[in-house]
């Protein structure tokens, strides 16, 4: 099994390319993103306001067919754990 594991991908945009490329490239199984997802500064609404940009790319990675595990940092709000588990179903 290929499984591609990433930390501290915070706010950056261009890590995010990156992941989506590299994922397109290789086609691992499994993507686990193990936290420091969104952006650390600027507060709660700054994550809230994050999350479109993060549902985009996990799109993305499913897409390819892959599976995609997102653990949240201790600098990630655990209050959008619900607002990530709604929706489209790729979290």
């Amino acid at each position: 099994m290929h499984i591609l594991v990433l930390v501290d991908i915070h706010q950056s945009e261009e890590k995010w390319v990156q992941l989506v490329g590299v994922v397109i490239d290789k086609r691992p199984e499994l993507v686990l993103i193990a936290g420091y997802l969104f952006p650390k500064t600027k507060g709660t609404l700054a994550q809230i306001s994050y999350l479109p940009y993060i549902r985009k790319c996990a799109r993305s990675i499913k897409q390819v067919g892959t599976e995609t595990v997102l653990i949240l940092g201790n600098d990630d709000n655990q209050l959008l754990v619900a607002e990530m588990m709604q929706g489209d179903g790729v979290y």
